[in-house]
């Protein structure tokens, strides 16, 4: 049981990462990326009705058109539950990820106290996950790849209580070891559903505890976290029978069976594994990354590798294999669909984190003083770097990413809502661009449901602009360069212009004269 002192510092710690986390949502980043918006109406409506877009009833995934095999259920529930008691909101669809975060944070203590035997080492633990970029930057995204990382934690956790008793080849699992066992199962099982790359991840480290625990008991226990896992994907095996063609759309969608070349696969693992992407520059995508830091904080340059070679001499135990065992098999995902996407590997998180407090927690055990100063320095390092991030994040990176969440289509939206207050004009919205989910979303949080469906989509190619009726309204992208139809000949009046935080122009609102 931890000291009294330990659960102030992690009280305080936990407060300060719930306001860091959890604070300005609506903020930074300034807008919702398109993804958000799908994962988000999903939300609304399963939220309001039970159902999905589609019409079904508590679906396991939530199809769509565009993406037939359908979206990540957990984040779309969790999300649901938020705005069972939230207005929809910006804040409100992210705020169940941001949550999810400040419980990663609190798993991760749990986990490095149990690995390491040490309270300090557990909050060492803890507040290096929170203060990692990577770790920062997704919790604040209405996506799901983040939502790996606690199901990875808590099945940790639990082979973290398995390796507290070795038994011998002819005992069975008690009772506390066979609920430890169980869970860790349950852990992985329902995180495959959790994001669609742990249909990979999940069974190989279900995989690894089998090897883990056959080396224990023969098998013994190899049979209950088995157990576990089938209780865990029983929502997913009905749903690959109802819906069989599933998997194929799978495997189309992300190209895994389109004779890419082996190097190609291999250089994928290659890249995440160079110290640019892990500890300097991060991901090339700028909705997960500001790219002046890399996935892991830059000190971990240094504590990583010292952490794993002790990891591989034993240092932590049995469980000390599985942890290096997960950092080098992170870009598995990645690798097997050929592209690095930092959605696919920030599974290796909690392991990165374990090996660097590995390298933190033999530095302090020396004798000399000048190591153990080494080691607070690094860690000081980590959290000042923390702030130069935030402080980018909250600055800089939001107008620079503007472009990259999809423009001020709220701004667009909510200007033709205003002019719609006490009428129903025509409304004409661009085809080929997604503005479609962005107006459903904020008709919906602007109280109009009456308005979500009904918008015209015209296709700029074949529109004819005399044939919509005096007063109707128009939003042109201006970045797609088609507003050219628009022109002050034609029978439209330009009547708003929305700009983006640095002044240019992205969306033109018309009106038929």
């Amino acid at each position: 049981m931890p000291s009294r002192l330990t659960l102030a510092v992690l009280g305080i710690l936990l407060f300060v990462v719930a306001a860091t986390y959890t604070t300005r949502l609506d903020y930074a980043p300034i807008y919702l990326m398109q993804d958000e918006v799908n994962f988000s109406l999903q939300a609304q409506s399963v939220a309001a009705s039970g159902r999905d877009t589609n019409g079904r009833l508590l679906p396991v995934y939530f199809s769509e058109t565009g993406f037939e095999p359908g979206r990540d259920p957990i984040i779309i529930y969790a999300q649901a539950l938020a705005l069972r008691v939230l207005p929809l909101s910006e804040r409100a669809v992210r705020l169940p990820t941001a949550c999810l975060g400040v419980l990663s944070v609190l798993l991760m203590f749990l986990v490095g106290r149990r690995v390491f035997e040490k309270d300090r080492v557990g909050l060492l633990a803890a507040a290096l996950l929170a203060v990692t970029p990577a770790h920062f930057v997704n919790s604040r995204l209405a996506l799901s790849a983040i939502y790996p990382v606690p199901f990875i934690l808590v099945w940790l956790l639990c082979l973290t209580y398995v390796t507290d008793v070795t038994p011998s080849s002819t005992e069975s699992p008690g009772t506390e070891r066979r609920a430890a066992l169980i869970g860790a199962g349950l852990s992985l099982g329902a995180g495959v559903f959790s994001y669609v790359a742990c249909l990979v991840m999940m069974p190989l480290y279900l995989v690894l505890s089998a090897w883990f625990l056959w080396k224990r008991d023969r098998g013994r226990s190899v049979r209950v976290i088995l157990l576990g896992f089938a209780v865990g994907v029983i929502p997913l095996v009905w749903w690959h029978i109802e819906f069989p063609n599933r998997f194929t759309s799978l495997v189309s969608i992300y190209h895994l069976y389109d004779g890419q070349p082996l190097r190609d696969r291999i250089s994928v693992v290659w890249s995440f594994f160079s110290p640019d992407y892990l500890f300097i520059s991060g991901d090339s995508r700028i909705t997960n990354s500001t790219r002046t830091a890399g996935m892991f904080p830059l000190a971990c340059a240094v504590l990583m590798p010292i952490g794993a070679f002790h990891l591989a001499r034993g240092r932590a135990g049995a469980i000390g294999s599985v942890i290096l065992f997960g950092l080098l098999t992170a870009p598995l995902a990645s690798a097997v669909s050929g592209k690095l996407d930092i959605n696919r590997v920030l599974v290796a998180l909690p392991f990165g984190v374990l090996a660097a407090i590995a390298g933190v927690e033999y530095l302090l055990a020396d004798q000399k003083r000048a190591i153990r100063m080494t080691a607070l320095a690094l860690l000081g390092a980590a959290v000042l770097q923390f702030r130069a991030v935030y402080a980018d994040y909250m600055g800089p990176y939001r107008v620079m990413s503007a472009p990259w969440f999809g423009g001020n289509a709220r701004a667009a939206v909510t200007e033709v809502l205003r002019r719609s207050e006490g009428v129903t004009p025509p409304v004409y919205l661009n085809l080929r661009t997604p503005i479609e989910r962005y107006w459903r979303f904020y008709a919906l949080a602007g109280g109009r449901a009456d308005l979500a469906g009904h918008p015209t989509y015209y296709d700029p190619g074949r529109f004819r602009t005399g044939e919509p009726a005096l007063g109707s309204l128009l939003v042109c992208e201006l970045t797609m360069g088609n507003c050219g139809l628009f022109t002050s000949a034609s029978p439209w009046n330009l009547v708003s212009t929305i700009s983006e935080p640095d002044g240019s122009p992205s969306f033109a609102l018309y009106q038929r004269r």
